[in-house]
């Protein structure tokens, strides 16, 4: 099936440039878009021992959206604070956008939440 690599700055952006994308993720330099779900599996698997971290945002629902790879928490950590200050996600009742990081990405679960505080930049 069909993937692209995507220069764009936002998800809004690659989501219209890939509306028949099933996963679109943030990778260096912009976004990479799947057609098929299963494509993406398989190079989230592959891509796995390189990058190591993955980071995700929780949305309105409670679910956790995938924002991409990186090779040390403290890049995802750093990536989380650029997601806040711009505001492109959920952000909770108290003004703060939570993030989770998982050093496992095969195990599917985030084994760190971190939270950024939107206005103050403020994280924890």
């Amino acid at each position: 099936m069909r993937s692209e690599f995507v220069e764009c700055g936002t998800k809004e952006e690659a989501e219209n440039a890939c509306p028949w994308a099933a996963e679109i993720v943030k990778v260096d330099g912009g976004f990479h878009c799947w057609e098929s779900v299963d494509d993406y599996r398989v190079w989230v698997n592959a891509s796995s021992p390189q990058a190591g971290i993955e980071l995700a945002v929780k949305d309105e629902h409670g679910a956790w959206e995938l924002l991409g790879d990186f090779s040390t928490v403290d890049a995802a950590k750093d990536a989380a604070k650029e997601y806040a200050a711009k505001g492109q996600y959920h952000i909770d009742d108290h003004g703060v956008m939570v993030f989770g990081i998982s050093e496992d990405p095969a195990s599917g679960h985030y084994e760190t939440s971190y939270s950024v505080e939107v206005e103050s930049g403020e994280a924890w």
